[in-house]
């Protein structure tokens, strides 16, 4: 293993000044990060749409990305499934038709 930094980056065919780069992206999306948990405690279902506009910024895809980088999703209702005593492979309970048979043809 190279001892150097010059060296290092001459056995990796990279320059020298790519060693000392700290990408400023990360800090800025943990910021992010950090808002959009705020608004979506008090929000709990918006999107990346409404979570933009309560942010008070003009890019949702920001917004978008840093959710989807650190996994955040916002709560989602589902619909009650049906419980029918058919959809149960139930037997349905015999009730007749009672209305109808009191009426006159």
């Amino acid at each position: 293993m190279p001892k150097t930094k010059k060296a290092l980056a001459q056995a990796m065919g990279i320059a020298r000044s790519t060693l000392y780069y700290k990408p400023k992206l990360p800090a800025r999306d943990w910021s992010l990060k950090i808002k959009i948990e705020e608004v979506l405690h008090r929000f709990n279902m918006y999107g990346h749409r409404r979570i933009a506009d309560a942010l008070n910024m003009k890019d949702e895809r920001r917004v978008l990305r840093v959710m989807n980088l650190f996994g955040i999703k916002p709560y989602r209702r589902r619909g009650k499934k049906p419980r029918k005593p058919k959809d149960e492979n139930r037997a349905p309970e015999p009730y007749s038709n009672l209305p109808y048979k009191k009426l006159p043809p």
